[in-house]
């Protein structure tokens, strides 16, 4: 359901355009259009246009298991479908900013359901420009843009079903969810929030069960198949490999924090190196997520509260390592990582107290601008609350928004990266300006009847 564009919407589309294109000519610039884990998407596209094998490694070397199922299909997919025309990444970025523009408006759109005032737009463009992400993001070689595309589709879903309780929405959620998930992995374990969403819904609308059920089950049914798919390809009954990687990952993070990161990183490369000598695939995989289940275990408390603590700096994480990556000012690749190991912020701030904070920032030239983003994004998580806190939005709505930003930000937990946390932030955008506006609107009724 769509609402007929006016000389504002045009407006608010012109402008986002604009700011689009400035980030496109960066990249043109920069040409820092290719980050860590491009090289596998685009292996992967150029394996299925060239072989049809759903392979994210180079063939030429010997198959690893792990790199059929890294990566899910869908952006490869996206990739591949270009490449059939003509391989120019160019070409994918210019169609990733218009799926970036296509999200915002959709995000902009769905809160206006939700009664968004348009004269609020200036606060919505502010919140969405001053979250620089967005923007770097449409301009690599990276699947998030495509994932926060599905996962807006799927919020602007569930808000219309709840609207207006037609079941036609709550399908599209299902396929929004499908897709999303087999564009990146993070969004596969949603399917059991999805499926009690869907039947609480079906419960207070009095809906057939039956058909409710049928729809909410759909992504497991497809999941269940895909991992089906990957037992007969791998020897192992899984969805992705990432499940595994990260889940040791995370540990390592803790340990970094823990030991400090040359201690850490030995670890880690002495148990990556154990677990790849292990044979069949099923084995490496198993001792991988033994490893880390066993690691948390022994330290559960300490590492409940470290996961924690990185799960809400996400969620005001400026992404300053992607901005340096993105103007060319950091690289991914580091000769020197004994001697700049401790130069990041977070380690500056551990080893040298706030006493260390005067030559970091002079050494960061970007840090002027990440400030000014570290405020922008906690007036978003200020307003969230609003947002989440207010009764006069729909509870439907509120619950829905406040799961899913929670949701996000434990699944990106230690690692903290911008990018992981990217598919929600529109969305929690959206909600955080719908809360200011309840806000000042309430404020502003009071001063009437005052008067």
């Amino acid at each position: 359901m769509f609402r007929k564009f006016n000389k504002q919407d045009h407006l608010f589309l012109a402008i986002v355009a604009v700011v689009q294109f400035i980030f496109f000519l960066f990249a043109f610039h920069f040409k820092r259009i290719y980050w860590g884990d491009s090289g596998e998407y685009i292996q992967e596209a150029v394996n299925i246009k060239d072989h049809f094998f759903f392979y994210c490694g180079n063939t030429v070397l010997p198959i690893r298991e792990e790199y059929m199922t890294m990566r899910p299909p869908l952006y490869p997919l996206f990739l591949c479908f270009i490449y059939l025309f003509v391989i120019n990444n160019w070409l994918v970025l210019a169609i990733q900013n218009i799926i970036s523009l296509v999200s915002i408006m959709l995000l902009r759109d769905t809160i206006i359901q939700l009664g968004f005032n348009r004269k609020y737009d200036w606060l919505l463009l502010l919140l969405i420009i001053m979250y620089p992400a967005q923007f770097i993001f449409s301009n690599v070689v990276y699947a998030d843009i495509l994932l926060q595309f599905f996962t807006i589709l799927y919020f602007r879903n569930f808000v219309l079903l709840a609207l207006y309780k037609k079941w036609k929405y709550a399908l599209w959620m299902s396929v929004a969810l499908i897709c999303g998930a087999m564009v990146k992995p993070v969004l596969y374990p949603f399917t059991l929030v999805h499926i009690l969403a869907l039947l609480i819904i079906a419960y207070t609308q009095k809906a057939k069960f039956i058909r409710a059920f049928g729809i909410a089950l759909l992504p497991t049914f497809v999941f269940l198949l895909y991992c089906c798919w990957n037992n007969e390809r791998t020897g192992k009954f899984h969805f992705s490999s990432m499940e595994a990687i990260n889940s040791d990952y995370n540990c390592f993070e803790y340990n970094k924090y823990q030991l400090g990161a040359i201690e850490a990183n030995k670890l880690y490369d002495s148990q990556c190196n154990y677990i790849a000598s292990l044979s069949p695939y099923k084995a490496r995989y198993d001792t991988s997520i033994k490893i880390a289940k066993q690691f948390i275990s022994e330290r559960f408390g300490g590492y409940f509260v470290f996961h924690l603590v990185h799960a809400a700096r996400s969620v005001i994480e400026p992404g300053k390592n992607e901005i340096d990556l993105f103007t060319g000012s950091f690289s991914l690749i580091n000769p020197d990582l004994e001697k700049t190991v401790n130069n990041g912020f977070y380690a500056t701030i551990r080893l040298k107290g706030l006493a260390g904070l005067g030559a970091y920032m002079r050494a960061n030239n970007s840090m002027p601008l990440v400030i000014l983003i570290i405020l922008f994004n906690c007036a978003r998580l200020l307003g969230f609350i609003f947002f989440v806190l207010n009764r006069k939005i729909l509870l439907a709505a509120r619950l829905f928004v406040f799961v899913l930003i929670a949701y996000f930000a434990m699944a990106v937990g230690p690692v903290a990266c911008t990018h992981y946390f990217l598919p929600a932030s529109l969305i929690m955008i959206g909600s955080a300006v719908a809360g200011f506006q309840q806000i000042w609107e309430k404020r502003k009724n009071t001063m009437k009847i005052t008067m």
